[in-house]
């Protein structure tokens, strides 16, 4: 009996003798499991399926008005500026009219005034102040040397000062080099010119005979020019007289 029911089963299982395939059987689907992680740190988000990923954003562009990025080599921002150097005061300018010993003197001259003053040479030799006076009164310039008076001793004489200096502004300032008395016509003159100055307060005298005085060894035997150590003095007087007016002028 139970050897009957062993075939029956049999018959049951197997294919059919004449079959020549086997068919297999898919497998019914099921629902995947998903398995409980623990973690001893943060927890983890849950692990979804790749159709449940949600697809990446593009992040909108930043409109925000002068946006700058920032990065490891981005820019420093740029510095306040700081405190402006104040402005190198302007030089002093002045017109300097002179004979032969302001030519004999003037290459030394502009040496030693190289950056000070902006001089401007009106000279000539053997001239006096009546050759000037016409150029003196047109100068626009508010500070004038007068390096005259040697050739004025034995010409001219002292008038033509006097009437020039009337006529120029009190406003400009005026020095007069007291030249080097190497005669008793100069001598005269210089005597002349001191009452003359002394009524204009903006006339301004350097007392070139008195340094001259003491240094025979600069006079010439015409005693009228110098050596040129004594030329080179007159230079440095000239760069006195070009800077005693003090401030700039136009």
């Amino acid at each position: 009996m139970v050897v009957g029911v062993i075939a029956a089963a049999s018959h049951l299982l197997l294919p059919s003798s004449h079959s020549g395939t086997v068919r297999a059987t898919a497998p019914s689907p099921r629902s995947p499991r998903s398995t409980a992680v623990t973690t001893t740190g943060p927890s983890a988000p849950p692990v979804q399926p790749p159709s449940a990923v949600a697809p990446p954003t593009t992040a909108a562009p930043n409109t925000a008005p002068n946006a700058q990025p920032v990065g490891l080599d981005a820019p420093p921002a740029p510095e306040a500026p700081g405190p402006q150097a104040p402005a190198p005061p302007e030089r002093a300018q002045v017109g300097v009219y002179g004979d032969s010993l302001t030519v004999l003197a003037w290459e030394h001259y502009m040496q030693i005034t190289a950056g000070e003053v902006d001089s401007y040479e009106h000279a000539r030799a053997a001239t006096t102040l009546p050759d000037w006076s016409a150029a003196i009164l047109a100068d626009p310039l508010d500070h004038l040397v007068l390096a005259l008076g040697t050739n004025d001793a034995t010409s001219t004489g002292a008038k033509p000062w006097a009437d020039l200096l009337n006529a120029l502004p009190a406003t400009k300032c005026i020095v007069w080099p007291k030249p080097y008395e190497g005669s008793n016509a100069v001598k005269l003159f210089n005597a002349q010119m001191a009452a003359i100055v002394a009524a204009h307060s903006n006339v301004h005298v350097v007392d070139w005979n008195a340094t001259a005085q003491q240094h025979p060894e600069w006079i010439l035997p015409d005693h009228i020019h110098y050596t040129q150590d004594g030329f080179d003095h007159y230079a440095e007087m000239l760069r006195t007289s070009a800077l005693l007016c003090g401030s700039a002028s136009t």
